[in-house]
Order: C-alpha cells, then structure tokens, then sequence
C-alpha cells in the first residue's frame, strides 16, 4: 500500500468490516484536529471542507460533504440510517 493511499483514507481492509472500522479508527487517532462528541451533522461538514489534510487534497466539496456525513453515521449510528 503506497502512502498517498494511507493519506487518503484507504484500508487494505474490506469495508464495513471490523477490522476496516479500527484500521480507519487508528488512522485518524492520530490527526491533531477533533471534532466535539456532540457535533451536529452540519459542523461534520464544515469542518471537513474546511480542513486542509492531506487526505481532503483535491476532493471536491461533494466529496468531502459525502465523507463528512460517512464519519458522522460512523460516530453516531443512531442518528443515521432507518429507524
């Protein structure tokens, strides 16, 4: 695996699986910026957009909209998905 894959957010791991969600839970522990537990969805967003790490170079703002959303479902599953 090449490090821009690292730096993008690639997992040698399928996805969804467990062994994805701690590879990616490992990857970013170790970023220096924080989103706040009680986050909203909308500041998932602006954070993303707003960020200027590596793994959001050259993405569109689409893009990292749909990545914001991915990681707020992934931290807070309740509010995600069918009820």
């Amino acid at each position: 695996m090449r490090l821009a894959e690292i730096l993008e957010g690639k997992s040698p791991h399928k996805k969804g699986t467990k062994k994805y969600k701690a590879h990616m839970a490992a990857m970013h522990a170790g970023m220096n910026e924080k989103i706040s537990k009680n986050a909203s969805a909308g500041e998932y967003v602006d954070d993303f957009k707003k960020s200027n790490a590596p793994q959001f170079k050259g993405k569109s703002d689409k893009k990292k909209h749909q990545m914001a959303i991915a990681a707020f479902c992934d931290a807070k599953p309740g509010n995600c998905g069918p009820k």
